[in-house]
């Protein structure tokens, strides 16, 4: 029974660790030990996110790490040891092998944790890869994350794998590690209770052990392991960790094996499949580093705005650090497809959504307000500037709209650059709701707000040969603070041709219609429907979003926009899928009830 529970607890505790070194103290008090003969026997095995942190963590070079990409998954811990791993070397995991893994690991978010509400290493893992990938500890979910992990602190001072678990030394030493890359003192409560629960976990011989079970209180490498990590992170000596004349350190090199440079689990266990994992946090562990490894800054962001030929597609901050990499980074932003292909000239925009390039017309872009001299591919965006994109000729110029208000009037100012000044345009529509505006010879227009009824109103101009203007936002009477969204999905099922009974694809999905009900700017709700594959053929299922703009720009099928989304099912099986929809605090639509579709298709493979 306690074999059993060890076996469980140590296959939850290690699919969501991984390593990042936040720098909160200067003074590593122990000089980093290359065990050679350790990195030599996990650079000889399948190689895992474990192992990619050790070796970083002892300084190597020239580090596979293709294993760390294209991971998918259906839970946090899927995610948090890749980002970790990702960070160890270097790299950053928002684009890491194409794929934005923060924002894979951020979906899980429910606005109180972080993955599944039975668990807490997910939460634990996942605040240690956000804190790794850049992310502020003032961060909403950051800092929602720690609060959880705290309130979640066993009454003896430690943490187990799930909120309902009895402490153990493992969870506990991340635990410490994790609240303390976000910010927490090693001087607050929730620390000094927790290094008070570690203390009792430390056996006579030095080292640590699990938990109090028959098989658990022996002390072994990974207990041992991440203890040490955690004293460190504290800006403890573990080496002064003693009792009697034994202290952990000495008892983790007592684990090695001599002739093979692995590190046995227990006294006298032999090597398993989780002998190169557990080698490798020994490797971290005596290297005096601890979790995470690294920070990668997030990337630069840069302002942008996309304007197709008949609406803003999408407008924010986005990654570069090219303009073309705007266009691919806004695409998981705002929920559109492109198409880039490659020509003698390099890379080119041929298509964003429907607008795709014909004759004179096409994508073009902007910086600043000018036209660069070199393609999207090739110019790096610099700090202040901004990338505007737009579907139309190539002497046409942007535009510009400045709103003042003063409660009573609003006062609009249009320019246009001319390629070195910004200069009034004259003869512009303003539109303002279901009322436009024509600017006068210095680009200016105005109106009385008593003209206008209650409600939030954006504004932006327009004239042929110009690109559309940027919106500005106006509240016009007494706007409620906040706006109730009632949302209704309609998930329909394709009905299959008819085939022969030996070649069907035949699936159902439940429930056939979600209401993500009311929801306001800066809500997320996630909900969950079953695919179960009822035919005789492996399946290959892709979505669709039709309806509302609030669905189309802002729902994630398991945590990728919905038109990346792809999943195989194998013929009697079946999967849950996660739909999270996701209001931005920023939200400028239209407010009420709104419906959408969510269609699965699915092929044989």
């Amino acid at each position: 029974m306690f074999i059993k529970k060890k076996v469980l607890l140590t296959a939850l505790l290690f699919t969501g660790l991984a390593s990042a070194v936040i720098f909160l103290f200067s003074n590593i008090i122990n000089a980093a030990e290359v065990n050679q003969p350790a990195i030599n026997y996990i650079s000889a095995k399948p190689q895992n996110a474990w192992i990619t942190m050790a070796l970083a963590a002892a300084g190597q070079n020239n580090i596979p790490s293709d294993h760390l990409k294209n991971i998918t998954g259906n839970n946090a811990n899927d995610y948090s040891p890749a980002i970790l791993a990702i960070t160890a070397i270097n790299q950053n995991p928002r684009t890491f092998g194409g794929s934005d893994y923060v924002a894979k690991l951020e979906s899980f978010w429910d606005g109180t944790q972080l993955g599944d509400s039975g668990l807490l290493n997910d939460d634990i893992f996942g605040l240690l890869a956000l804190v790794s990938a850049g992310e502020s500890p003032s961060n909403s979910v950051v800092a929602g994350i720690k609060n959880y992990i705290i309130s979640k602190q066993n009454s003896d001072g430690g943490w187990g794998w799930s909120p309902s678990a009895s402490s153990d030394s493992n969870m506990t030493s991340v635990g410490i590690m994790a609240i303390t890359s976000a910010g927490v003192l090693s001087t607050d409560t929730a620390i000094q209770n927790a290094v008070a629960f570690l203390k009792t976990a430390q056996n006579q011989d030095g080292g640590f052990r699990y938990d109090g079970s028959d098989y658990g209180k022996v002390s072994d490498t990974a207990s041992d392991s991440w203890a040490i990590s955690a004293i460190y992170a504290i800006g403890q000596n573990p080496s002064q960790w003693t009792k009697g004349v034994n202290d952990p350190i000495t008892h983790l090199k007592s684990m090695q094996d001599a002739a093979n440079g692995f590190f046995h689990h227990q006294q006298g266990d032999q090597e398993s499949s989780f002998t190169p994992t557990e080698t490798a946090y020994a490797i971290v562990a005596l290297g005096a580093k601890f979790f995470p490894l690294k920070v990668v800054a997030p990337a630069q962001t840069f302002p942008f705005r996309i304007e197709g030929k008949d609406e803003t597609i999408c407008q924010g901050n986005a990654a570069g650090p090219t303009a073309m990499d705007i266009v691919k980074n806004a695409a998981n932003i705002c929920s559109f497809g492109y198409d880039i292909k490659t020509t003698s000239f390099g890379p080119y925009l041929v298509s964003i959504g429907d607008d795709t390039a014909a004759g004179n017309i096409g994508w073009l872009y902007l910086v600043n307000g000018a036209s660069p001299s070199v393609g999207a591919y090739d110019y790096n965006l610099q700090a202040g500037e901004d990338a505007l994109w737009y579907f139309g000729d190539f002497s046409w110029k942007p535009a510009k709209l400045v709103l003042n208000n003063d409660g009573t009037t609003a006062s609009l100012h249009v320019t246009f650059f001319d390629g070195s000044a910004w200069q009034n345009l004259e003869g512009a529509t303003v539109y303002v709701g279901n009322s436009v505006f024509i600017t006068d010879s210095g680009g200016k227009t105005s109106f009385g707000l008593a003209v206008l009824q209650d409600g939030i109103y954006q504004i932006f101009a327009q004239k042929s040969g110009y690109v559309r203007s940027n919106k500005a936002t106006i509240t016009v009477g007494q706007a409620p603070a906040s706006h109730g969204v009632g949302l209704r999905v309609n998930v329909l099922q394709i009905q299959p041709l008819p085939q022969n009974n030996q070649d069907s694809i035949v699936f159902s999905v439940s429930p056939s219609s979600i209401d993500f009900g009311d929801m306001k700017a800066g809500d997320a709700k996630s909900k969950v429907v079953n695919l179960s594959n009822n035919g005789s053929q492996n399946l290959y299922i892709r979505t669709e979003v039709t309806g509302d703009q609030v669905f189309k720009s802002n729902i994630t099928v398991n945590g990728t926009v919905w038109n990346n989304f792809s999943k195989n099912i194998v013929k009697s099986n079946s999967s849950d899928i996660q739909l999270k929809l996701s209001i931005p605090s920023n939200y400028s639509g239209t407010f009420g009830g709104q419906e959408g579709g969510l269609t699965f298709w699915a092929v044989s493979q």
